[in-house]
C-alpha cells in the first residue's frame, strides 16, 4: 500500500498564500520590466558595493555555511530571491564576508550600508533601488531600533510582498534580499525579527581556523610567506576574531619592512606583540585593568566602561565577549564579577 501525504485544510491554504505571494511577486517584476525603471547610478553612488568572496575562500563557521549554501542551492533551483536572514555574531567574526560568499554566489548585485544610514523609508528605497533584485546587505542592523516608527512599518510590506510605500505614493519592487548583520538581534522589532527567518548565530574559531585565517590575510596583504609559527602566535593573541587576527598580521609585516626585512620571523611578530601590549593569551593593558577592578569588586558594566574610558556599547561589543568567553567574567544582579577562573589568573 502506498501511502501519500494529504495535507490539512490549514497547511494547504499556507502554501496556497506562499504560492500565491510569489507569482503576484513576478507579476510585479513584469510590470517593472515593461516600464523600464532602473535605478540611477546616483542611487548606486550612495551606497558601497558588497565585495565578492567565494565560499572556498571562507574559513570556519561550517554550520552557518552548510545553510546559507543550502538556501542558495534552493533559490536558483526554484527561481526565487534567496529569504531574507540575519548574521548574528560579535564584530568581526566573519558576518560581512559571509554576506560577500553569498552574493559571489548567486552572481547578484550587492550593496552594503549601515543601520544607522537608513534614518527614513526613503533611504532604504534607494538602498533597494540600487541593488535591483540583488543582495541589500545592512550591517549594525540594530541600530534600526533607533529609528522612528515609519521605517520600521515601511520595511514590513518591503520585506514580506516586495512593496514599497513612501510620501509619494506606492510602487513594486524587484523581488530582492535583505542581509541583516548584527551583534544584538533582540533589539531588532519582533516583526522584522520575524521576517528574517532562522538567524544565522557565527560561533568561535578553532585555533587551526584562525592560523590559516592569518595565513589567508597575509597573502592578501602580499606578503609571499608567513611562517606557520607565526600564524599560531596569532591565533593565540588574536582574541578568537578573524578581523584582529588580519590587523595583527599587518603590524607584524609593518615591524618586519621597519627594520629592513623582507620576510615574517618570529622574532618579528613576538616584538609587535610587546609593543601593543598583547601578552600570549590575547589580553591587553584594558583587560587587565578591567580584571583588577573586579578583583576589588563587582561592578555595573556602564561603570566598567566609564572606568575603561569608553562607552558603554563599545565595551559590550569588543571587551567583555573575549572576557566572557574566556570565562573570567560573569554576569550577576551585583554586575560583572569575576569568576574563579579569572581571580586565579588575576592572584598568579
Amino acid at each position: 500500500m502506498n501511502w501519500q501525504w494529504s495535507p490539512t485544510k490549514k497547511q494547504f491554504e499556507k502554501r496556497v498564500a506562499i504560492e500565491t505571494k510569489w507569482e503576484l511577486a513576478k507579476m510585479r517584476l513584469e510590470d517593472i520590466r515593461e516600464t523600464g525603471y532602473v535605478p540611477a547610478a546616483s542611487q548606486q553612488r550612495q551606497f558601497a558595493e558588497l565585495p565578492h568572496m567565494s565560499f572556498s575562500e571562507y574559513i570556519g563557521q561550517e554550520n552557518a555555511v552548510e545553510r546559507l549554501r543550502a538556501a542558495i542551492t534552493a533559490a536558483k533551483r526554484t527561481g526565487k530571491p534567496l529569504p531574507h536572514c540575519a548574521l548574528i555574531g560579535p564584530a568581526g567574526m566573519g558576518k560581512t564576508s559571509l554576506a560577500s560568499c553569498a552574493a559571489d554566489s548567486l552572481d547578484r548585485p550587492a550593496f552594503m550600508t549601515v543601520g544607522s544610514a537608513l534614518t527614513n523609508i526613503q533611504d532604504v528605497a534607494s538602498l533597494v533601488d540600487a541593488v535591483n533584485g540583488g543582495i541589500a546587505f545592512v550591517d549594525e542592523a540594530h541600530d534600526l531600533a533607533r529609528a522612528d516608527l515609519p521605517i520600521v512599518s515601511g520595511l514590513l510590506p518591503l520585506l514580506q510582498d516586495f512593496m514599497l510605500h513612501t510620501e509619494t505614493g506606492s510602487r513594486p519592487v524587484v523581488p530582492f534580499t535583505m542581509i541583516f548583520a548584527t551583534t544584538t538581534f533582540g533589539l531588532l522589532d519582533p516583526a522584522i525579527r520575524s521576517r528574517m527567518g532562522i538567524p544565522y548565530e557565527l560561533s568561535g574559531y578553532t585555533a587551526e581556523e584562525l592560523s590559516q585565517i592569518a595565513q589567508f590575510h597575509a597573502r592578501k596583504q602580499g606578503i609571499i610567506s608567513l611562517p606557520e609559527s607565526v600564524a599560531q602566535e596569532v591565533a593565540r593573541r588574536c582574541r578568537g576574531n578573524p578581523r584582529m587576527c588580519g590587523n595583527l598580521v599587518g603590524e607584524i609585516n609593518n615591524f618586519t619592512l621597519a627594520a629592513g626585512g623582507k620576510d615574517i620571523i618570529l622574532n618579528d611578530a613576538l616584538k609587535a606583540f610587546s609593543v601593543l601590549g598583547i601578552d600570549e593569551n590575547g589580553f591587553n593593558k584594558t583587560d587587565w585593568r578591567l580584571l583588577n577592578l573586579l578583583k576589588e569588586r563587582p561592578c555595573a558594566i556602564s561603570r566598567c566602561a566609564g572606568y575603561l574610558g569608553m562607552d558603554k556599547r563599545t565595551f559590550e561589543e569588543i571587551i567583555f565577549p573575549f572576557l566572557f568567553n574566556s570565562g573570567l567574567v560573569i554576569t550577576s544582579s551585583k554586575g560583572l564579577e569575576l569568576t574563579t577562573a579569572g581571580t586565579e589568573l588575576v592572584d598568579g
